[in-house]
């Protein structure tokens, strides 16, 4: 009887079944170290990331002040903070200010700046007993020996005087500032309420009382400066600005918004001599200043205020007092106390 050839059991199909899905299920957890190891990685990056950013804008807030303190603790708190395990590991801190260790290198970006800190965050993971800097893998040591990862993020923050902002259409002199008691290198803000004068008037004069027509190179007082319609000029450190004429506020102006108000004011330390639309102010930097009391041609504040010095209700002056402020911007210019706090790298 002829016998006939029916080709590989039942049972040599099922062996080849499973060596396939034992190759597949080693891609696919191949596939799933990948993703999920990989998903793991990025997310302690992202943490570090934000954690590298707050320190090293907190530490250059410190040295802004005048004292970067104790730079590393500083740093690993807001490290920690931006952590979903409230861990992080502080590698390096480092850069230009007062009481920081010097960095190896200097980063791009600082043109103008006083100064500038470095700080570098890496993994933190106390669990892992073999490399505390590892972040545990879930699969990964299925096909890589048991080693973890270990990520780390860098950020540069720095700091220095504003050397170009959109400010009130006021501008005021550098005299003013230092009859207060301010000075600069080191930037010292003055303390107390003061009156500032129109600056053509006896009042404000050369700074303090002198002759009229103080719209001198060396002359005190404040000014008006042409306004945008939202009652703003843009204005530069170490540029020029065009006088307003007159002494009334400018028509775009409400100055019942000022009250109280805390506000960035440009210096100037010189002026081109001339008068009316031809007249300039060079600009030397910016101070923040809180105005308390103001009497304007037609504007008034409080009710019944008046300059000390009035001349029978015709002074026109501003009270208040300076102040530090930080704001947003470039860097250039002279330091009156205003900066700028910034990410650089």
């Amino acid at each position: 009887m002829r016998s006939v050839n029916r080709g590989p059991s039942r049972s040599d199909d099922s062996g080849a079944i499973l060596i396939l899905v034992a190759l597949l299920m080693t891609v696919l957890i191949g596939f799933a170290a990948l993703a999920i190891d990989t998903a793991a990685l990025r997310q302690e990056r992202r943490e570090l990331q934000n954690g590298a950013d707050a320190a090293a804008l907190a530490v250059a807030k410190d040295c802004a002040a005048g004292d970067c303190l104790d730079e590393a603790a500083t740093a690993n708190i807001y490290a920690d903070l931006n952590a979903s395990d409230n861990a992080a590991n502080i590698g390096v801190v480092c850069g230009v200010g007062p009481g920081l260790p010097a960095c190896s290198t200097s980063p791009g970006g600082i043109t103008g700046a006083t100064g500038w800190a470095f700080v570098q965050t890496t993994t933190h993971n106390p669990a892992n007993s073999g490399n505390s800097a590892e972040v545990d893998f879930v699969f990964a040591p299925v096909i890589n020996g048991g080693q973890g990862g270990t990520v780390q993020a860098t950020a540069t923050a720095a700091w220095g005087p504003i050397g170009r902002a959109a400010t009130l259409p006021l501008i005021f002199s550098s005299c003013e500032f230092a009859e207060a008691g301010g000075s600069i290198n080191p930037a010292v803000v003055p303390s107390g309420e003061i009156y500032i004068y129109f600056h053509n008037t006896v009042q404000a004069g050369n700074c303090p009382a002198g002759p009229a027509g103080g719209d001198s190179p060396i002359s005190g007082g404040f000014g008006w400066l042409g306004a945008s319609a939202n009652c703003q000029v843009t204005i530069s450190s170490g540029g020029w600005i065009s006088d307003k004429p007159g002494n009334g506020v400018p028509n775009s102006c409400d100055p019942n918004l000022w009250r109280g108000l805390e506000v960035l004011m440009p210096i100037y330390d010189g002026t081109n001599g001339l008068t009316g639309n031809n007249g300039q102010y060079h600009v030397a930097g910016f101070v923040g200043f809180v105005i308390t009391g103001y009497r304007f041609s037609g504007n008034t504040w409080p009710n019944g205020f008046q300059c000390p010095e009035d001349n029978g209700n015709s002074g026109r002056c501003i009270r208040g007092h300076f102040t530090r402020v930080t704001s947003t911007g470039d860097f250039g210019g002279v330091d009156y106390g205003s900066l700028v706090i910034k990410m650089v790298g």
